[in-house]
Protein backbone atom coordinates (compact mmCIF):
# COMPACT_ATOMS: atom_id res chain seq x y z
CA UNK A 1 0.00 0.00 0.00
CA UNK A 2 1.11 3.54 -0.70
CA UNK A 3 2.78 5.44 2.14
CA UNK A 4 1.19 8.75 1.16
CA UNK A 5 -1.17 8.41 4.16
CA UNK A 6 -1.66 6.33 7.28
CA UNK A 7 -4.56 3.92 7.17
CA UNK A 8 -7.00 4.30 10.03
CA UNK A 9 -8.94 1.57 11.79
CA UNK A 10 -12.50 1.62 13.06
CA UNK A 11 -13.68 0.75 16.57
CA UNK A 12 -17.05 -0.63 17.65
CA UNK A 13 -18.47 0.02 21.12
CA UNK A 14 -21.27 -2.15 22.46
CA UNK A 15 -24.07 -1.28 24.87
CA UNK A 16 -21.94 -1.81 27.99
CA UNK A 17 -18.96 0.13 26.62
CA UNK A 18 -20.39 3.65 26.68
CA UNK A 19 -17.86 4.66 29.36
CA UNK A 20 -14.96 3.61 27.12
CA UNK A 21 -16.55 5.47 24.20
CA UNK A 22 -16.87 8.67 26.22
CA UNK A 23 -13.25 8.40 27.34
CA UNK A 24 -11.99 7.92 23.77
CA UNK A 25 -14.04 10.84 22.44
CA UNK A 26 -12.81 13.09 25.26
CA UNK A 27 -9.23 12.09 24.51
CA UNK A 28 -9.67 12.99 20.82
CA UNK A 29 -11.11 16.39 21.84
CA UNK A 30 -8.12 17.02 24.10
CA UNK A 31 -5.62 16.58 21.27
CA UNK A 32 -7.59 18.24 18.45
CA UNK A 33 -6.29 21.46 16.92
CA UNK A 34 -8.17 23.35 14.18
CA UNK A 35 -5.91 25.99 12.70
CA UNK A 36 -4.86 27.50 9.39
CA UNK A 37 -1.60 26.31 7.84
CA UNK A 38 1.02 29.05 8.07
CA UNK A 39 2.43 28.21 4.64
CA UNK A 40 2.43 25.41 2.10
CA UNK A 41 5.47 23.69 3.59
CA UNK A 42 3.36 22.57 6.57
CA UNK A 43 1.40 20.35 4.17
CA UNK A 44 4.30 19.27 1.93
CA UNK A 45 4.85 15.54 1.57
CA UNK A 46 8.32 14.20 2.37
CA UNK A 47 9.97 11.16 0.74
CA UNK A 48 8.37 8.72 3.21
CA UNK A 49 4.97 10.37 3.36
CA UNK A 50 5.87 12.43 6.43
CA UNK A 51 5.04 16.11 6.78
CA UNK A 52 6.65 18.84 8.83
CA UNK A 53 7.27 17.87 12.49
CA UNK A 54 6.54 14.21 11.79
CA UNK A 55 2.85 14.58 10.95
CA UNK A 56 1.11 12.22 8.49
CA UNK A 57 -2.04 12.52 6.43
CA UNK A 58 -4.98 10.25 7.08
CA UNK A 59 -6.74 9.03 3.94
CA UNK A 60 -9.59 11.51 4.43
CA UNK A 61 -7.13 14.31 5.14
CA UNK A 62 -5.18 13.68 1.94
CA UNK A 63 -8.38 13.28 -0.10
CA UNK A 64 -9.70 16.65 1.07
CA UNK A 65 -6.40 18.43 0.41
CA UNK A 66 -6.31 16.91 -3.09
CA UNK A 67 -9.89 17.95 -3.81
CA UNK A 68 -8.90 21.57 -3.19
CA UNK A 69 -5.87 21.32 -5.47
CA UNK A 70 -7.28 19.62 -8.58
CA UNK A 71 -10.15 17.34 -9.69
CA UNK A 72 -9.14 13.68 -9.71
CA UNK A 73 -5.78 14.34 -8.07
CA UNK A 74 -6.20 11.78 -5.27
CA UNK A 75 -7.00 8.96 -7.71
CA UNK A 76 -4.06 9.95 -9.88
CA UNK A 77 -1.66 9.91 -6.91
CA UNK A 78 -2.92 6.54 -5.69
CA UNK A 79 -2.58 5.01 -9.14
CA UNK A 80 0.89 6.40 -9.77
CA UNK A 81 2.07 5.41 -6.28
CA UNK A 82 0.97 1.82 -6.95
CA UNK A 83 -1.78 1.60 -4.34
CA UNK A 84 -3.76 -0.87 -6.48
CA UNK A 85 -0.89 -2.42 -8.44
CA UNK A 86 -1.17 -6.15 -9.07
CA UNK A 87 1.70 -8.58 -9.56
CA UNK A 88 1.37 -8.51 -13.35
CA UNK A 89 1.85 -4.74 -13.68
CA UNK A 90 5.41 -3.65 -14.54
CA UNK A 91 7.18 -1.85 -11.69
CA UNK A 92 8.30 0.87 -14.10
CA UNK A 93 4.67 2.03 -14.43
CA UNK A 94 4.64 3.31 -10.84
CA UNK A 95 6.57 5.80 -8.76
CA UNK A 96 5.84 7.00 -5.24
CA UNK A 97 8.49 9.72 -5.65
CA UNK A 98 6.81 11.12 -8.77
CA UNK A 99 3.39 11.03 -7.10
CA UNK A 100 4.86 13.02 -4.21
CA UNK A 101 6.45 15.54 -6.61
CA UNK A 102 3.15 16.12 -8.46
CA UNK A 103 1.32 16.74 -5.17
CA UNK A 104 3.97 19.14 -3.84
CA UNK A 105 4.18 21.04 -7.13
CA UNK A 106 0.41 21.71 -7.18
CA UNK A 107 0.39 22.55 -3.48
CA UNK A 108 3.15 25.14 -3.86
CA UNK A 109 1.49 26.71 -6.92
CA UNK A 110 -2.07 26.89 -5.57
CA UNK A 111 -1.70 27.24 -1.79
CA UNK A 112 -2.06 31.02 -1.62
CA UNK A 113 -5.30 31.11 -3.65
CA UNK A 114 -6.98 27.99 -2.25
CA UNK A 115 -5.82 27.73 1.36
CA UNK A 116 -4.74 31.14 2.72
CA UNK A 117 -7.57 32.63 4.86
CA UNK A 118 -10.01 30.14 3.31
CA UNK A 119 -9.62 26.82 5.12
CA UNK A 120 -8.38 25.41 8.40
CA UNK A 121 -6.59 22.14 9.02
CA UNK A 122 -7.83 19.58 11.57
CA UNK A 123 -4.91 17.95 13.38
CA UNK A 124 -4.62 15.25 16.03
CA UNK A 125 -1.62 16.28 18.11
CA UNK A 126 -1.35 12.93 19.88
CA UNK A 127 -1.37 10.75 16.79
CA UNK A 128 0.35 13.47 14.76
CA UNK A 129 -2.10 13.23 11.88
CA UNK A 130 -3.82 15.72 9.59
CA UNK A 131 -7.40 14.46 9.58
CA UNK A 132 -9.15 16.89 7.27
CA UNK A 133 -9.79 20.39 5.96
CA UNK A 134 -12.71 22.65 6.89
CA UNK A 135 -13.95 25.98 5.61
CA UNK A 136 -14.00 29.35 7.31
CA UNK A 137 -17.70 29.03 8.27
CA UNK A 138 -17.25 25.55 9.70
CA UNK A 139 -18.90 24.98 13.10
CA UNK A 140 -17.28 22.22 15.13
CA UNK A 141 -19.70 19.68 16.53
CA UNK A 142 -17.32 17.34 18.30
CA UNK A 143 -18.41 13.73 18.58
CA UNK A 144 -18.42 13.77 22.38
CA UNK A 145 -21.02 16.57 22.38
CA UNK A 146 -22.98 14.83 19.62
CA UNK A 147 -23.15 11.63 21.68
CA UNK A 148 -24.34 13.45 24.79
CA UNK A 149 -26.95 15.50 22.89
CA UNK A 150 -28.57 12.51 21.23
CA UNK A 151 -28.49 10.40 24.42
CA UNK A 152 -30.00 13.24 26.47
CA UNK A 153 -32.69 13.94 23.86
CA UNK A 154 -33.73 10.29 23.83
CA UNK A 155 -34.00 10.22 27.61
CA UNK A 156 -36.49 13.10 27.53
CA UNK A 157 -39.05 11.54 25.19
CA UNK A 158 -41.34 8.55 25.43
CA UNK A 159 -39.46 6.55 22.81
CA UNK A 160 -37.79 4.22 25.36
CA UNK A 161 -34.82 3.65 23.07
CA UNK A 162 -31.47 2.79 24.63
CA UNK A 163 -27.89 3.15 23.42
CA UNK A 164 -26.96 -0.12 21.73
CA UNK A 165 -23.85 0.37 19.61
CA UNK A 166 -21.42 2.98 18.28
CA UNK A 167 -18.88 2.89 15.45
CA UNK A 168 -15.95 5.31 15.45
CA UNK A 169 -13.89 5.56 12.26
CA UNK A 170 -11.48 8.47 12.34
CA UNK A 171 -13.58 11.59 12.87
CA UNK A 172 -16.87 9.89 11.97
CA UNK A 173 -19.16 8.59 14.73
CA UNK A 174 -22.35 6.61 14.15
CA UNK A 175 -24.74 5.76 16.98
CA UNK A 176 -27.43 3.10 17.16
CA UNK A 177 -30.32 3.23 19.63
CA UNK A 178 -32.79 0.34 19.90
CA UNK A 179 -36.31 0.39 21.37
CA UNK A 180 -37.01 -1.82 24.37
CA UNK A 181 -40.16 -3.38 22.87
CA UNK A 182 -40.06 -5.80 19.92
CA UNK A 183 -41.55 -4.64 16.63
CA UNK A 184 -42.26 -7.92 14.81
CA UNK A 185 -41.17 -11.48 14.06
CA UNK A 186 -39.84 -12.33 10.59
CA UNK A 187 -40.97 -15.43 8.66
CA UNK A 188 -37.72 -17.19 9.66
CA UNK A 189 -38.52 -16.53 13.34
CA UNK A 190 -36.13 -13.62 14.04
CA UNK A 191 -37.49 -10.98 16.43
CA UNK A 192 -36.78 -7.45 15.19
CA UNK A 193 -36.77 -4.23 17.19
CA UNK A 194 -37.10 -0.72 15.80
CA UNK A 195 -34.63 2.02 16.61
CA UNK A 196 -32.71 5.08 15.45
CA UNK A 197 -29.35 5.66 13.78
CA UNK A 198 -27.45 8.94 13.93
CA UNK A 199 -24.13 9.94 12.38
CA UNK A 200 -21.79 12.89 12.76
CA UNK A 201 -18.51 13.69 11.06
CA UNK A 202 -16.38 16.31 12.77
CA UNK A 203 -14.86 17.04 9.37
CA UNK A 204 -18.26 17.66 7.75
CA UNK A 205 -17.92 17.30 3.99
CA UNK A 206 -20.04 14.53 2.49
CA UNK A 207 -20.77 12.88 5.87
CA UNK A 208 -22.27 15.62 8.09
CA UNK A 209 -25.01 15.11 10.68
CA UNK A 210 -27.86 12.81 9.62
CA UNK A 211 -30.22 10.20 11.02
CA UNK A 212 -32.54 7.36 10.03
CA UNK A 213 -34.75 4.63 11.40
CA UNK A 214 -33.42 1.11 11.80
CA UNK A 215 -34.53 -2.40 12.61
CA UNK A 216 -32.34 -4.73 14.62
CA UNK A 217 -32.27 -8.44 15.44
CA UNK A 218 -30.46 -8.47 18.82
CA UNK A 219 -29.99 -12.24 18.71
CA UNK A 220 -27.78 -11.95 15.62
CA UNK A 221 -26.77 -8.29 16.14
CA UNK A 222 -27.88 -7.61 12.56
CA UNK A 223 -29.28 -4.28 11.38
CA UNK A 224 -31.04 -2.74 8.41
CA UNK A 225 -30.97 1.05 8.05
CA UNK A 226 -33.81 3.08 6.58
CA UNK A 227 -33.39 6.13 4.31
CA UNK A 228 -31.89 9.30 5.77
CA UNK A 229 -34.73 11.32 7.28
CA UNK A 230 -36.16 13.55 4.58
CA UNK A 231 -32.91 13.16 2.66
CA UNK A 232 -31.66 15.73 5.16
CA UNK A 233 -27.94 16.04 5.96
CA UNK A 234 -26.87 19.00 8.06
CA UNK A 235 -23.72 20.80 6.96
CA UNK A 236 -21.38 22.13 9.68
CA UNK A 237 -21.78 25.76 8.64
CA UNK A 238 -24.01 28.76 9.11
CA UNK A 239 -25.41 30.63 12.10
CA UNK A 240 -28.52 28.44 12.30
CA UNK A 241 -26.53 25.17 12.53
CA UNK A 242 -27.63 24.44 16.11
CA UNK A 243 -31.30 25.09 15.28
CA UNK A 244 -31.13 22.82 12.22
CA UNK A 245 -29.59 20.07 14.33
CA UNK A 246 -32.44 20.33 16.84
CA UNK A 247 -34.97 20.07 13.99
CA UNK A 248 -33.31 16.92 12.67
CA UNK A 249 -33.41 15.30 16.10
CA UNK A 250 -37.08 16.25 16.49
CA UNK A 251 -37.91 14.75 13.07
CA UNK A 252 -36.07 11.57 14.00
CA UNK A 253 -38.02 11.12 17.20
CA UNK A 254 -41.33 11.72 15.41
CA UNK A 255 -40.57 9.12 12.71
CA UNK A 256 -42.27 5.79 13.25
CA UNK A 257 -41.71 2.58 11.35
CA UNK A 258 -45.06 1.18 10.26
CA UNK A 259 -45.07 -2.36 11.61
CA UNK A 260 -47.52 -3.63 9.01
CA UNK A 261 -45.37 -2.34 6.14
CA UNK A 262 -42.17 -3.93 7.49
CA UNK A 263 -43.99 -7.22 8.17
CA UNK A 264 -45.38 -7.20 4.64
CA UNK A 265 -41.87 -6.55 3.33
CA UNK A 266 -40.48 -9.57 5.17
CA UNK A 267 -43.33 -11.77 3.93
CA UNK A 268 -42.72 -10.62 0.36
CA UNK A 269 -38.98 -11.36 0.61
CA UNK A 270 -39.68 -14.85 1.97
CA UNK A 271 -42.06 -15.65 -0.90
CA UNK A 272 -39.88 -14.28 -3.73
CA UNK A 273 -37.47 -16.92 -4.96
CA UNK A 274 -34.62 -16.85 -7.46
CA UNK A 275 -34.28 -20.07 -9.47
CA UNK A 276 -30.70 -20.93 -10.44
CA UNK A 277 -29.98 -22.78 -13.69
CA UNK A 278 -27.91 -25.96 -13.36
CA UNK A 279 -25.56 -25.07 -16.21
CA UNK A 280 -22.63 -23.13 -14.72
CA UNK A 281 -22.49 -20.26 -17.24
CA UNK A 282 -26.21 -19.61 -17.01
CA UNK A 283 -25.98 -19.88 -13.25
CA UNK A 284 -23.26 -17.25 -13.22
CA UNK A 285 -25.32 -14.93 -15.44
CA UNK A 286 -28.24 -15.16 -13.01
CA UNK A 287 -26.01 -14.32 -10.04
CA UNK A 288 -24.49 -11.35 -11.85
CA UNK A 289 -27.99 -10.11 -12.75
CA UNK A 290 -29.00 -10.02 -9.07
CA UNK A 291 -25.60 -8.62 -8.06
CA UNK A 292 -26.06 -5.71 -10.48
CA UNK A 293 -29.35 -4.86 -8.77
CA UNK A 294 -27.53 -4.65 -5.43
CA UNK A 295 -24.77 -2.60 -7.06
CA UNK A 296 -27.42 -0.02 -8.01
CA UNK A 297 -28.10 0.20 -4.27
CA UNK A 298 -24.45 1.21 -3.67
CA UNK A 299 -23.16 -2.26 -2.77
CA UNK A 300 -19.82 -2.99 -4.52
CA UNK A 301 -20.31 -5.70 -7.14
CA UNK A 302 -17.78 -8.09 -5.58
CA UNK A 303 -19.47 -7.75 -2.17
CA UNK A 304 -22.89 -8.21 -3.79
CA UNK A 305 -21.77 -11.48 -5.40
CA UNK A 306 -20.39 -12.65 -2.07
CA UNK A 307 -23.71 -11.91 -0.37
CA UNK A 308 -25.60 -13.88 -3.04
CA UNK A 309 -23.25 -16.86 -2.73
CA UNK A 310 -23.69 -16.81 1.05
CA UNK A 311 -27.46 -16.78 0.55
CA UNK A 312 -27.22 -19.82 -1.70
CA UNK A 313 -25.15 -21.60 0.94
CA UNK A 314 -27.76 -20.83 3.60
CA UNK A 315 -25.95 -17.75 4.84
CA UNK A 316 -22.62 -19.35 5.66
CA UNK A 317 -19.78 -16.87 6.07
CA UNK A 318 -16.73 -18.75 4.89
CA UNK A 319 -14.01 -17.09 2.83
CA UNK A 320 -13.11 -20.53 1.44
CA UNK A 321 -16.44 -20.88 -0.37
CA UNK A 322 -16.07 -21.12 -4.16
CA UNK A 323 -16.25 -17.84 -6.09
CA UNK A 324 -19.39 -19.19 -7.74
CA UNK A 325 -21.80 -21.82 -6.39
CA UNK A 326 -21.26 -25.41 -7.43
CA UNK A 327 -23.59 -28.36 -6.96
CA UNK A 328 -23.04 -28.30 -3.19
CA UNK A 329 -25.23 -25.19 -2.97
CA UNK A 330 -28.98 -24.86 -3.30
CA UNK A 331 -30.64 -24.55 -6.69
CA UNK A 332 -32.56 -21.49 -5.56
CA UNK A 333 -32.77 -18.92 -2.78
CA UNK A 334 -35.31 -16.40 -1.59
CA UNK A 335 -34.79 -12.68 -1.10
CA UNK A 336 -35.08 -13.16 2.66
CA UNK A 337 -31.94 -15.31 2.43
CA UNK A 338 -30.29 -12.41 0.62
CA UNK A 339 -31.51 -9.91 3.23
CA UNK A 340 -30.02 -12.05 6.01
CA UNK A 341 -26.79 -12.53 4.08
CA UNK A 342 -26.37 -8.78 3.50
CA UNK A 343 -26.98 -7.83 7.14
CA UNK A 344 -24.72 -10.61 8.44
CA UNK A 345 -21.89 -9.91 6.02
CA UNK A 346 -22.17 -6.17 6.75
CA UNK A 347 -20.95 -6.75 10.33
CA UNK A 348 -17.52 -7.71 8.99
CA UNK A 349 -17.07 -4.57 6.89
CA UNK A 350 -15.75 -1.05 7.53
CA UNK A 351 -18.49 1.21 9.04
CA UNK A 352 -19.14 3.19 5.82
CA UNK A 353 -19.53 0.05 3.68
CA UNK A 354 -21.45 -1.68 6.46
CA UNK A 355 -24.04 1.09 6.45
CA UNK A 356 -24.41 1.00 2.66
CA UNK A 357 -25.08 -2.74 2.83
CA UNK A 358 -27.58 -2.30 5.67
CA UNK A 359 -29.42 0.38 3.68
CA UNK A 360 -29.53 -1.93 0.67
CA UNK A 361 -31.08 -4.63 2.88
CA UNK A 362 -33.73 -2.21 4.14
CA UNK A 363 -34.50 -1.11 0.58
CA UNK A 364 -35.34 -4.73 -0.25
CA UNK A 365 -38.05 -4.56 2.42
CA UNK A 366 -39.44 -1.36 0.93
CA UNK A 367 -39.49 -2.46 -2.70
CA UNK A 368 -42.94 -2.79 -4.18
CA UNK A 369 -41.77 -6.15 -5.46
CA UNK A 370 -38.47 -7.99 -5.66
CA UNK A 371 -37.65 -8.75 -9.26
CA UNK A 372 -35.85 -12.06 -9.49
Amino acid sequence: MSSLFVKGSGSVYKQTQDTQLRAELANIDRFTLVLEAADWTELRLGPNGELKDGFRYTQTGLQQICSLLAPGLFRLLMDLAGASRNIYDPIADFSLAEATTIFNTLLARRFSQRFDDRVRIIRNLQRKTIDGVVGAKYVMLDNSTFFERTTEALSQIDRKAIFYEASLAGRRLSLRFVDRIGLLRSPDNHVYYSGLWFCNSEIGGEAPVCGSSLICSPTDNCYALGPVFGGRRIIHAGRDFTKRLEILVAVAFDEQLVRADIQAGFNRLASTRVELPKESKEREKKIILVANKLARKNVPINVAKKAIINAIYSGELDDQLPSLPDNRGKNDFCYLDLFNSLTTLAKTRHPALRERMERAAFSLLQSSKSNA
